[in-house]
């Protein structure tokens, strides 16, 4: 727990490609939908309840410039968090020549985000307009700075929870600051210590994914 205290600290809090955030309350209207600040800072729904997930070169491996486990948080996410919870079907493909999303890690130094999420200009498809835009070939980056030199994502909540959070961002989640009465958040939350979506997340999720 002091691992998490020490990214609150410094203000990790999981920022969107540099945006601490972008979404100030709690209904159920602002937690779910596409919204953009720039063409680096974007939340973006999927195209159908279809979710492949690909990861690049070494991801989740013991290499210095990777996040070691981290293959192992996303593939547990992809499951207990969507495709259990929710309509979502969320699984890796290694072989879908486009896929929903991909994931990468690397070291890209003291940047003030565990986990960022786009959609990149490579993209493979963009639909709609917000807050129902849709792209195909959204990137997840995880910054290993955070595992080797600040060390907080050494901590397996830790990097549940980020992994929860990005993934809940390509669906079109929003960061979700409610609080419930026996203290329990969403992993949409920006305090590090959850896994899991609340039942308005699913909610929205389901509605949009049938």
């Amino acid at each position: 727990m002091s691992q998490v205290k020490k990214a609150m600290a410094f203000l990790c809090t999981l920022l969107l490609s540099g945006v601490l955030a972008i979404v100030p309350n709690s209904s159920a209207g602002a937690i779910f939908g596409s919204i953009c600040e720039s063409a680096t800072e974007c939340i973006s729904l999927g195209n159908n309840k279809y979710h492949s997930v690909q990861t690049d070169g070494s991801f989740g491996s013991n290499n210095t410039y990777d996040v070691p486990n981290m293959w192992y948080a996303v593939r547990d996410r992809l499951q207990y968090s969507f495709t259990d919870q929710t309509n979502v079907q969320a699984y890796f493909d290694q072989s879908d020549p486009y896929p929903d999303v991909r994931v990468a890690d690397y070291d890209w130094g003291n940047t003030n985000w565990l986990g960022a999420t786009y959609c990149p200009s490579n993209n493979t498809g963009t639909g709609g307009n917000h807050p129902d835009r849709w792209c195909r070939g959204q990137l997840i980056k995880f910054n290993a700075y955070y595992y080797w030199v600040n060390t907080v994502m050494q901590d397996w909540t830790v990097r549940h929870h980020v992994a929860c959070h990005e993934l809940g961002h390509t669906l079109g989640l929003r960061h979700n600051y409610y609080v419930g009465a026996d203290g329990t958040i969403s992993c949409m939350h920006t305090l590090l210590d959850a896994r899991l979506l609340r039942s308005g997340e699913i909610g929205e999720l389901n509605a949009h994914y049938p």
